[in-house]
């Protein structure tokens, strides 16, 4: 059972990193057509022909609502694939936190620069924030220390 379970976070890991591209790709569309772009640097096209008759408006939810889609996606696959490989409730707890604290740090930075009216200034620290979590970085984050962790404790004993 646990070599299905490796090779199933394996195959989680690599759907991830599909997942990110094809997300890139999405938003280089989305924002190229937001611009007025009769180009856009999108690796393969093939969500223009669907939202190029969108306004101004629809794109921009539809932007909120595919990041906060790929956010939570990506985070719970990232989490399932700590659960798979590792087998370590400490370490789920830690994940957990982790994301939990990072997207209240961004909850309220948002909400602050919006009541400070100052969030136009600032969207760029926003956003970097938002790339990671929608981004593999966690997942090589969490599985290097996890992988350093566990292999400190095979040694001590």
């Amino acid at each position: 059972m646990p070599k299905v379970k490796k090779i199933t976070a394996i195959f989680l890991g690599v759907f991830i990193l599909i997942l990110t591209l094809l997300r890139e790709n999405v938003f280089l569309e989305i924002n190229a057509i937001m611009n007025g772009y009769t180009y856009n640097n999108a690796y393969f096209y093939f969500l223009s022909k669907g939202i190029i008759d969108l306004n101004l408006d629809q794109l921009s939810m539809l932007k909120w609502g595919l990041t906060i889609s790929f956010i939570l996606l990506i985070s719970a696959l990232t989490l399932f694939i700590i659960i798979l490989w590792f087998n370590n409730k400490k370490y789920n707890r830690i994940s957990l936190f982790v994301y939990l604290v990072f997207y209240g740090v961004i909850t309220l930075l948002t909400l602050f620069l919006w009541l400070v009216n100052c969030y136009d200034d600032y969207y760029f620290v926003i956003r970097k924030m938002i790339g990671v979590l929608q981004s593999p970085i966690p997942l090589f984050l969490f599985s290097s220390v996890y992988l350093y962790l566990t292999s400190l404790s095979i040694k001590t004993k």
